[in-house]
């Protein structure tokens, strides 16, 4: 099994760089055609357990982060923990965030 202190200690360490990268990134914008600032910074889910990209979703908005990238890469649970810590979190609305994401192209090898 795992240490008792493995996943706390993860996720004050993430939130620790979460925090720093948000700051760092507060200034980093840029203007879409559309007139909405976006920032040039987002938060990545990688390829994680459910609970895990959930976990680490929160925390990335908890730190400021408004831009969350995704990917079919991550699995669709790991996609669904993402969509579920958006949707519960307290403060920040969907509204409030940019998604971005990236799709499965080997679905597409056939197609010209």
């Amino acid at each position: 099994g795992s240490h008792p202190m493995t996943a706390p200690l993860l996720a004050s360490l993430l939130l620790s760089s979460l925090n720093i990268f948000a700051e760092v990134a507060t200034p980093q914008t840029v203007t879409l055609n559309n007139g909405l600032v976006m920032p040039k910074l987002a938060f990545a889910a990688n390829v994680w357990p459910a609970a895990t990209c959930r976990n680490a979703t929160h925390l990335a908005l908890d730190a400021g982060f408004r831009f969350v990238w995704s990917s079919a890469l991550v699995h669709l649970e790991c996609q669904r923990a993402q969509r579920e810590a958006i949707s519960e979190h307290p403060t920040v609305r969907r509204a409030d965030l940019f998604l971005a994401g990236t799709v499965d192209t080997q679905g597409c090898a056939t197609l010209d």
